[in-house]
């Protein structure tokens, strides 16, 4: 009996232990952001997600996460000894801000706290080693400051690449724009809508040190910096189609939990 509860706590002190060190355990940070109109396209008619909603103030890229990540991986990712459990009271004044820059495009019952609260469990707390993400506050003003600060809308921009209904752009075109802008390859992720033969941008990907410096992504090193991606195939860039609210019975299909497809856009 001795020597069996000598084992056991030696195996808790090796969990604990390990535990601790995911927080250190990452060499740079992968800034995420997706481009609402495509987003909703992807998963309501590739993954059929509940409905899909671009709040009616958002008509740029919005932020996915910042995730402390180490080689090739998006880990480690949920790490509970490293801070605290999502607390909405702490980013209360960032609130507005996130609403503009952060939204939930995927409507859950538990509301729009639900992707922050995400966000946070599974990468933020990782993070916490460093100052510049050290709490809830700080993480989350971090991916604010880091989507003024590398502002893919103007980037994009200054490329001539603008979102329209009509009008494509090829592949190397837009990932050389990417690349001029920020100073290092970024990867991007591509959505084809097999229902009218149209390729979409649906996220993109930089990689930072933890100074928050704009560096090549690991992955580059031996997969494409084009991900999903038909390179014979241009680029659509229709703008964000926004609504003032739900739409017929949204709300209370996500209430219920149910299982909606929906896009607004019908062409």
């Amino acid at each position: 009996m001795y020597s069996y509860i000598i084992k056991c706590v030696v195996v808790l002190c090796v969990f604990v232990t390990v535990s601790s060190q995911d927080c250190a355990d990452w060499d740079h940070l992968v800034f995420t952001r997706q481009w609402p109109e495509a987003a909703c396209l992807k998963n309501a008619r590739d993954h059929q997600v509940p409905c899909c909603y671009i709040p009616k103030n958002i008509d740029s890229w919005t932020i996915h996460g910042v995730w402390p990540s180490k080689g090739t991986s998006h880990k480690p990712s949920n790490c509970p000894d490293c801070a605290g459990a999502f607390d909405p009271n702490k980013i209360k004044s960032l609130e507005a801000a996130l609403d503009n820059t952060w939204p939930s495009l995927f409507p859950k019952p538990q509301g729009k706290y639900a992707f922050w609260e995400h966000e946070w469990n599974k990468h933020g707390r990782c993070g916490v080693v460093i100052d510049q993400l050290k709490d809830e506050l700080h993480y989350f003003s971090a991916g604010i400051d880091l989507n003024k600060r590398y502002s893919l809308d103007e980037v994009l921009r200054s490329a001539n690449i603008v979102p329209d209904d009509t009008k494509t752009y090829p592949i190397d075109e837009y990932t050389n724009a990417l690349k001029n802008g920020f100073g290092a390859d970024v990867a991007i992720q591509c959505f084809h809508d097999t229902q009218h033969d149209k390729q979409y941008v649906v996220q993109v990907e930089m990689c930072l040190d933890k100074s928050f410096k704009a560096i090549a992504c690991p992955l580059h090193g031996n997969k494409s910096i084009t991900q999903g991606c038909k390179m014979d195939m241009p680029l659509s860039y229709p703008p964000n189609e926004s609504d003032t609210q739900f739409p017929p019975g949204c709300k209370d299909k996500v209430r219920k939990n149910k299982t909606l497809y929906f896009h607004r856009r019908s062409t």
